[in-house]
């Protein structure tokens, strides 16, 4: 198995402008929203992949 390289980390979602929102309230639909749990998961991939690159096993 590889090691993983914390150099192959994609960049994290762009969060969106202001402009991007229509004010409509669509709940989870919302481009904030999607942002929201976008940065959620890579943040938490983020984390795994750099707790694997610091502790090998």
């Amino acid at each position: 198995m590889m090691n993983p390289d914390i150099n192959d980390i994609p960049p994290p979602p762009e969060a969106p402008e202001d402009y991007e929102c229509c004010q409509n309230g669509c709940d989870e639909l919302c481009v904030f929203e999607i942002y929201r749990q976008q940065k959620m998961d890579y943040d938490a991939k983020y984390a795994h992949l750099c707790n694997q690159t610091t502790n090998p096993k």
